[in-house]
C-alpha cells in the first residue's frame, strides 16, 4: 500500500495527551499504557512498512497493548498505537479524535495517507482482534493479524455461546448511542465488502468461546484461519513466550527478525 503526501513527522510530535493523541518517543508509548492518551503515532523509522495495534480490555488473560510491542518493537516498522479508554469496542471513538467507528477509520487514514506506505497491517487480540479485522477492512490495508478476535457483539448471541465475560461492558456498548451496529458482527460485515486486504485469524483449539467466534468466518473470502492447538484466550502470550509471535510478525511484514 502506498500513499503519497506530506511528512507527519513533525505534527505527530505536537499532538498532546490531552487531546487524546502522543508523539512519537518513547513517552508516547507510556501514555498510551497509562491511559492519558488514546493514540501514539511513530514514524521515526525509515522502513516503508507500517503496524497499526489495536489494543483490548486489558482484562487479566489478554496481552496488553505496550506488552505486544514489547515485542514489536524489536522490529524495525512504523507504529501506530490504539486504545480504547471507553473499553465499548471502540464505538465510542477516541477522545478528541473522533466519535465513531468511522471518525476513527477517517484520522487513521489520514495518517496513512501522509506517508508512502508499502505495506500495511493492523494487529489485536481480543477486542483488539475484532478492531484489527473491522479498520483493516475498512483501511483496505494490506495484512491483518487477529488473534482469538470477537467476531460478533450481540450480547443476545454471547449470551447463547456463553460468551459473558465482559457482560457489563456489552450492556455499556448497546445503550451507547454513537454505536454502528452494521459493525457489530464481523461475518456479515466481511461477506458485505469486497477487499484485497488478507485477514490471518489466529486462535486456539482449547478455548472453546475462542473457537466458536473464529470459526464464524471460515470460507469468506481472504480469511486464513490459523489453529494452535493450545493457549486458550491468552494464546498471544504463549505465542511471545515460545517465540512464534516474533516469527509470525517477522513473516507477515517480511522485515529481518527481531532479537
Amino acid at each position: 500500500m502506498k500513499n503519497k503526501s506530506s511528512d507527519v513527522g513533525s505534527a505527530s510530535a505536537s499532538h498532546s495527551p490531552a487531546n487524546g493523541i502522543s508523539g512519537q518517543n518513547t513517552g508516547a508509548y507510556q501514555d498510551v499504557r497509562d491511559g492519558i492518551a488514546s493514540i501514539a503515532v511513530d514514524f521515526s523509522s525509515e522502513s516503508d512498512t507500517l503496524v497499526i495495534a489495536f489494543g483490548g480490555m486489558a482484562m487479566a488473560r489478554e496481552m496488553p497493548i505496550f506488552e505486544f510491542f514489547g515485542t514489536a518493537s524489536k522490529i524495525d516498522t512504523n507504529k501506530i498505537f490504539v486504545r480504547d479508554l471507553h473499553r465499548t469496542w471502540y464505538h465510542r471513538g477516541l477522545p478528541g479524535i473522533a466519535g465513531n467507528i468511522d471518525g476513527i477509520a477517517a484520522y487513521l487514514d489520514s495518517l496513512i495517507k501522509s506517508k508512502s506506505f508499502r505495506q500495511v497491517t493492523c494487529v489485536g487480540s481480543s477486542t483488539g482482534g475484532y478492531a484489527a479485522i473491522l479498520f483493516g477492512l475498512l483501511l483496505n490495508v494490506n495484512t491483518v493479524l487477529a488473534f482469538v478476535p470477537k467476531t460478533f457483539l450481540s450480547p443476545w448471541k454471547r449470551l447463547l455461546c456463553f460468551d459473558v465475560k465482559t457482560w457489563p461492558q456489552m450492556w455499556t456498548l448497546i445503550r451507547t448511542r454513537t454505536a454502528q451496529k452494521h459493525y457489530f458482527d464481523l461475518q456479515q460485515v466481511l461477506r458485505s465488502r469486497s477487499t484485497n486486504t488478507e485477514f490471518h485469524v489466529h486462535y486456539g483449539g482449547d478455548g472453546r468461546v475462542d473457537v466458536i467466534h473464529a470459526e464464524r468466518l471460515r470460507g469468506i473470502p481472504q480469511v486464513h484461519l490459523h489453529l494452535h492447538p493450545e493457549g486458550g484466550h491468552s494464546l498471544v502470550k504463549k505465542l511471545r513466550d515460545t517465540g512464534e509471535l516474533n516469527t509470525i510478525l517477522t513473516e507477515t511484514l517480511q522485515v529481518a527478525p527481531g532479537k
